[in-house]
């Protein structure tokens, strides 16, 4: 069955986008519209550590994120900062320790599985729910192979 079931429509921005995207806005009644779009959505600002740059080989290790929801400004509503559990207790690099400071003994011991991680993400991601991330798309593609391991 499903171990990662959850319903949301996400849309990636990052917020250097925003901000182009807005002073290329040329009448107040356009930047209103965008205010207003983005004043009724939640976002979710993520961040990855992984065990190295290859999204189909290498697996998420930590896992870091705030939900922000609109109240007179963003207002943090939920955080999470977890470790992930590495599958068949793989080890780490030592190059990739030496750059995170994540040992493969934080992983064993504080580590929540896969499953878990999945679990954080339904929680957090509700419909409409903008994800911004530094590096987005390095993010998402390890998300995505994560969920779509789990689903399939």
């Amino acid at each position: 069955g499903n171990l990662c079931k959850f319903n949301a429509s996400i849309i990636v921005i990052k917020f250097e986008d925003i901000k182009h995207n807005y002073q290329l806005v040329d009448t107040k009644e356009k930047r209103d519209e965008l205010l207003r779009i983005l004043r009724t959505s939640d976002f979710l600002v993520l961040d990855t550590e992984t065990s190295g740059l290859s999204f189909t080989g290498d697996e998420i290790i930590e896992f870091s994120a705030v939900r922000l929801e609109w109240d007179n400004g963003w207002k943090p509503v939920a955080e999470v900062d977890e470790f992930v559990r590495m599958t068949n207790n793989r080890k780490l690099d030592p190059k990739i320790t030496a750059l995170t400071g994540i040992t493969d003994e934080m992983l064993l011991q504080d580590g929540i599985s896969k499953e878990a991680l999945c679990g954080l993400l339904g929680q957090l991601l509700t419909p409409g729910t903008m994800i911004t991330a530094y590096n987005a798309q390095f993010d998402l593609l390890f998300l995505f192979y994560l969920l779509t391991s789990l689903v399939l």
